[in-house]
């Protein structure tokens, strides 16, 4: 997901520089005292804040407590999926909508868990149409004809703003996409390049203390932000580890939940920004099992909008719980 995935890695290249993630235990070799079991859990992490409970997990060795060891794997250059399908990472991040393109197609992949997941309210979505001060935009039916900036061409997110559109009686199939990359829309923006965009926090803010204007959210409610992905067949080749996997991450989770002051705090530390900037994250709950009608949804907006080729349905995506048979 060059889109999401990315935003904080952008944001926070230094940092992880400076400080990288190590792996928990003192070999990389997954195997324990020889036995030729395979041990450790590789599992793709980077300095986001939807990721945070992760890094707490391995800083809190709660991986070996479940008998694993795990191994940090930093992003790749472009995509997590070649680290997974060659073997670096059991567990990558992306985003839902490569997840659905990439299985559609073919590739044996699966999601697995969600990380963060979109609320109802303005302040538990994670991505907002802003409109560009004097374009005359006042509702997603007023995007039919403008260009409107997207750092991810045909993905989830301009589907689910092409659905809105419909649905307020503008022609959602007449909105002009310009690819442009989160850091770089304010600045569109202002030398009149695009006269809306689709942005993710904390771009949302920049372009909102430029004079922007917030016309609507995107997202279904219920849609995981980003996820975790796996080979299809993980959880029944390596259910063991598939099953610490999850264990660790409910846990995880569960703590997040309950201390966000904390998760805040590990965030803007490990991203190398003030604590404030940290604390404008959309409020958001993390939640690693998936809402199957939200998944269905995007589906279902991605092959309407026609940016889904080939069939792919929710069962043949999601990957089912442990010990689900």
């Amino acid at each position: 997901m060059p889109s999401i995935r990315n935003a904080w890695a952008v944001c926070a290249a230094a940092a992880l520089a400076a400080a990288p993630l190590a792996a928990c235990g003192s070999s990389d070799s997954g195997s324990a005292s020889g036995s030729g079991k395979d041990t450790t859990i590789r599992v793709e992490v980077g300095p986001s804040y939807w990721e945070t409970p992760m890094r707490i997990a391995i800083a809190k060795g709660w991986f070996k407590e479940a008998g694993f060891d795990v191994k940090a794997v930093e992003y790749g250059p472009e995509s997590s999926i070649p680290l997974v399908l060659n073997g670096q990472a059991d567990v990558g991040v992306t985003g839902l909508g490569t997840v659905i393109t990439h299985a559609a197609k073919g590739v044996p992949i699966k999601a697995v868990a969600g990380q963060l997941v979109e609320g109802e309210q303005r302040d538990q979505q994670l991505a907002s149409v802003v409109a560009r001060k004097g374009s005359g935009i006042r509702g997603v039916s007023d995007l039919a004809g403008r260009k409107v900036a997207s750092n991810e061409l045909k993905g989830p997110s301009a589907a689910q703003v092409v659905r809105r559109t419909n649905e307020a009686g503008g022609k959602g199939d007449a909105i002009t996409w310009v690819a442009v990359p989160f850091p770089g829309m304010v600045e569109a923006m202002k030398r009149g390049d695009v006269d809306a965009a689709v942005s993710v926090a904390p771009f949302t803010d920049q372009l909102l203390a430029a004079g922007g204007a917030y016309i609507s959210k995107v997202s279904r409610a219920g849609t995981p932000v980003p996820v975790y992905f796996a080979k299809k067949d993980f959880r029944q080749k390596q259910a063991a580890k598939a099953d610490a996997f999850m264990k660790v991450l409910d846990r995880a989770y569960a703590w997040a939940n309950e201390n966000r002051d904390e998760a805040l705090a590990e965030f803007a530390k490990t991203a190398n920004i003030p604590l404030k900037a940290a604390q404008a994250q959309p409020k958001m709950k993390w939640q690693a099992a998936f809402d199957e009608k939200a998944v269905t949804g995007n589906i279902d907006d991605m092959r309407a909008a026609g940016y889904l080729k080939g069939s792919i349905g929710y069962a043949e995506l999601v990957a089912a719980p442990p010990n689900a048979g």
